[in-house]
């Protein structure tokens, strides 16, 4: 039985204080008591910081039984025997005080392994038990050594936890991942989304609390938490869609395109459809497209403009709502004809124009008004409007004047804005256009990407390229005859025992 009257009894005979078969006197006892219960409640709070929450009961009096210390009176009687020698001014025993410290040591131990954990073998579904798991991988926990729920280490872990959680979201608005991921408002919310990533909070939070406490982190335990939140990411990167799916059809997704050619966005970074990324490649687009404008090889198809009807004007105007209208002022005029009027469909004669490259061949003209038949052309590039020169000038309402120009490619003024090229193009547009981009940011762009640019646009060369016959000057050839199929202009109309009427 476990009686604290036995129990001083013994401790004081123990301790050298009473002889044998001496009776204890009653102060003597009372202060035993006292000690005892003292004694007890030590251990209580030390219990209460260490993992061992049971609470350890004091005797109530001299004589009752407290059954919770039947196993451990040995520990009672060598602690307390220690515990007298001091009070009445005696010098240890060195062995006693070896039995006593193993005791209570082995009596500590012994009731750590009896009670349950403070948070039971389960998957983590809240803050608490994840921020105490940290604290203990973190080694600011251990087998004899804890802390309450609202410790000031419990609120920190909740604030490194969330800051750490809003710091991956950060990180995810910058990546292609835009999920948001939850916080924890409250020790004891359950948030469900971190079920199956623990490990990737745990392994995290333990590093961000050991250098909130001064403790440098391991080389293992940086690196484990590192791959655990890279995990993390490129998980859910692969469970949601691409921001632009399928195959490119605005300015917007060939841009996108382009900047993942040019390493500006991977699988781990992205940039907002209003970015300076985003606004650089759309500019980079309209000047690309604007320069392949201008090249022969690079525009798909030719168009045919028409004035009807001469109004006997020496010059017409060309470009927007202009006597010969197109989108834009054409850099350049390909080939001209005159249409003879009135004509009999469906036999209507055309007269090709010799076209003059130059201003310098046109001012050479001596009668620059001469009225009658056309036979040359001039196209003076002016800017927003060209003008187109006949000579000789065309009488009113007697020809019909048509030019062939590059058709316009795009002209795009917004990233929503069709893409509106033929397919074989999206190539060539994105592979030269991340070249640019890698340019603009100081990169140079790799040799396969450079020759992907490259092989795209040759292609467009072989596709759009459009060779004419081959004719030459009669005073060239062997023998002095038109080459061509009806004759370069009026100057090659007609011929006479092989001599040019008018040349």
């Amino acid at each position: 039985m476990a009686i604290a009257n036995n129990v001083i009894f013994l401790a004081l005979r123990n301790a050298g204080v009473n002889g044998v078969g001496q009776t204890p006197l009653a102060d003597d006892v009372n202060d035993a008591f006292t000690i005892l219960n003292a004694q007890i409640g030590q251990w209580s709070l030390e219990r209460k910081v260490m993992v061992n929450a049971t609470a350890l009961p004091q005797f109530p009096d001299l004589t009752t039984d407290e059954p919770f210390w039947d196993p451990y009176l040995h520990v009672l009687l060598t602690s307390l025997a220690v515990r007298l020698r001091q009070v009445y001014a005696l010098p240890p025993l060195e062995l006693d005080v070896q039995m006593a410290m193993a005791a209570i040591k082995a009596f500590q131990a012994i009731n750590q392994q009896q009670i349950a954990p403070i948070y039971a073998l389960t998957t983590p579904t809240t803050a608490e038990p994840i921020i105490y798991l940290a604290l203990r991988t973190a080694g600011r926990l251990n087998d004899t050594q804890s802390v309450a729920s609202t410790s000031k280490d419990v609120a920190d872990g909740l604030g490194l936890l969330n800051a750490l959680i809003a710091e991956w979201n950060l990180e995810r608005e910058r990546t292609v991942n835009p999920v948001t991921l939850p916080l924890f408002p409250t020790l004891t919310t359950a948030v469900s989304f971190w079920d199956p990533y623990q490990q990737a909070l745990l392994t995290n939070l333990s590093v961000r609390i050991q250098q909130a406490t001064g403790v440098q982190p391991s080389p293992v335990d940086l690196q484990i938490a590192v791959d655990n939140r890279k995990l993390l990411q490129a998980i859910n990167q692969q469970q949601i869609a691409p921001i632009h799916p399928g195959v490119p059809s605005t300015c917007l997704q060939v841009i996108f395109l382009a900047l993942r050619m040019a390493g500006r966005i991977t699988d781990a970074q992205s940039v907002s459809d209003s970015s300076k990324d985003v606004d650089d490649g759309m500019s980079a687009l309209v000047s690309l497209i604007a320069q392949w404008q201008k090249k022969r090889w690079l525009t798909y198809v030719e168009q045919e403009l028409s004035v009807p009807s001469s109004t006997g004007a020496q010059y017409y105007t060309i470009g927007p709502g202009m006597d010969f209208n197109t989108p834009s002022r054409p850099d350049s005029i390909t080939s001209a004809y005159i249409r003879i009027m009135p004509g009999v469909p469906p036999n209507l004669v055309d007269i090709p124009l010799e076209i003059l490259n130059s201003r310098e061949d046109y001012s050479q003209i001596s009668v620059k008004t001469l009225q009658t038949m056309p036979a040359y052309l001039f196209y003076e590039t002016g800017w927003p409007t060209g003008k187109v020169w006949i000579w000789p000038v065309a009488p009113a309402n007697q020809y019909g004047i048509y030019v062939t120009v590059k058709a316009p490619l795009p002209t795009y003024t917004a990233v929503t804005d069709a893409f509106n090229l033929p397919p074989e193009y999206l190539e060539a547009v994105t592979t030269s256009l991340a070249c640019r981009i890698c340019a603009m940011n100081g990169q140079v762009p790799s040799a396969y990407l450079m020759a992907q640019a490259e092989m795209a646009i040759n292609t467009l060369r072989q596709a759009n390229t459009q060779i004419p016959l081959l004719r030459l000057p009669g005073a060239l050839g062997l023998h002095r005859y038109d080459a061509s199929l009806v004759g370069p202009g009026l100057g090659r109309a007609f011929i006479l025992n092989q001599d040019v009427v008018l040349g």
